[in-house]
């Protein structure tokens, strides 16, 4: 099992990012890509990629030898699919587990992901309500049919948990339906839409309930006072 972590954006809806990048945000003692692979290693993933972009030299010092870099030349006009288009020689063949850089996490949702064996396993999060801003996801008979900021929240079944699995068959699928949308020139696609497109070829997507783990998506400054005073806490 390998691992790939997106670092490349600009992070703009945090003013106080632009001479840094938001993986390096300090949680505690730590920044989040410390975080985060330090609960990869502790799952025996060891084998990690960090796609760079935005203040590319201070996320490669920070990570130093414990992960391999790849910077993302396009990262101010692309969006996330290019970042991982650009890891797919080193995975494309290989089981790897997907993660952005933004979220603060308990180790344990690794754990639940893993879990499952099947091709695509995506993690959502139940919630009593949901906001505009929620990458929302539709399940129906054990799979997930639709992804998107935009679903009738009587319809949601949960939130994406900004994490993923990929065996090497769903990396595959993964990686040819991202060259697809940059053949067409749809660089600026979110990850939901490769979803939705590859839902749409009759590709199986599964959830796997992450409901009470703690993790937050930092999106904003409320978001990250959010993370140091109320998610940070809960974390083992």
């Amino acid at each position: 099992m390998k691992a790939l972590i997106t670092s490349a954006g600009l992070g703009s809806r945090i003013p106080e990012l632009k001479n840094t990048n938001k993986s390096l945000i300090k949680i505690g003692n730590k920044t989040l890509i410390s975080r985060a692979i330090d609960s990869l290693n502790s799952r025996g993933i060891k084998d990690i990629y960090v796609i760079t972009g935005h203040n590319a030299k201070k996320v490669e010092k920070e990570i130093t030898d414990r992960a391999t870099p790849i910077f993302n030349p396009f990262y101010k006009t692309s969006g996330i699919i290019v970042s991982m288009w650009l890891a797919k020689q080193f995975l494309e063949k290989e089981d790897f587990i997907f993660m952005t850089n933004d979220v603060l996490f308990d180790p344990r949702l690794i754990d639940r992901c893993l879990m499952s064996k099947k091709d695509i396993v995506i993690p959502i999060e139940r919630k009593e309500g949901y906001t505009k801003e929620d990458s929302k996801v539709i399940v129906r008979k054990g799979m997930i049919i639709k992804t998107g900021k935009n679903l009738p929240l009587s319809k949601t079944s949960g939130e994406f948990g900004h994490m993923a699995v990929f065996s090497k068959k769903g990396g595959q699928q993964l990686f040819n339906k991202i060259e697809s949308f940059i053949l067409e020139e749809k660089i600026n696609s979110y990850l939901m839409d490769v979803f939705n497109a590859l839902i749409e070829d009759g590709v199986h997507l599964y959830p796997v309930d992450i409901t009470g783990i703690p993790r937050i998506e930092i999106d904003y400054m409320m978001d990250l006072i959010s993370a140091r005073k109320k998610i940070f806490p809960l974390i083992k």
